[in-house]
């Protein structure tokens, strides 16, 4: 099942068969591809959090403010495993990685175990 989310008058999903980002501006009649590559690694899940598109991947955690054309890195540590999903929830993020649920209180920079 692929998640879509809205952005700056756009709506956005993952192309897992060529590992890119695509957007519709007609609420998805048609998609283009926007960005494309392997260099953040393999794309999981889109989130939009306040003024930025979020996406893990398997290299951690990436943010653009270019309407998905640049990806810049939040976290690529290893310390909390290899994210799984992201979401926002009110003025947090929570992710599941592989080693349990984690929340980040400063937009997806630092990390902490959900207790």
């Amino acid at each position: 099942m692929t998640d879509f989310v809205h952005y700056d008058g756009e709506l956005f999903r993952i192309n897992e068969e060529v590992n890119g980002i695509e957007y519709s501006a007609n609420e998805g009649r048609t998609w283009t591809i926007r960005y494309f590559g392997n260099s953040i690694g393999r794309f999981i899940q889109l989130a939009k959090f306040g003024d930025r598109l979020l996406v893990c991947t398997t290299q951690g955690v990436f943010q653009s403010t270019t309407r998905a054309r640049n990806w810049t890195p939040l976290y690529t540590g290893k310390l909390i495993g290899a994210f799984e999903s992201l979401k926002e929830i009110g003025k947090k993020l929570v992710a599941k990685t592989s080693k349990g649920m984690f929340y980040s209180n400063d937009g997806g920079k630092l990390w902490m175990p959900m207790l």
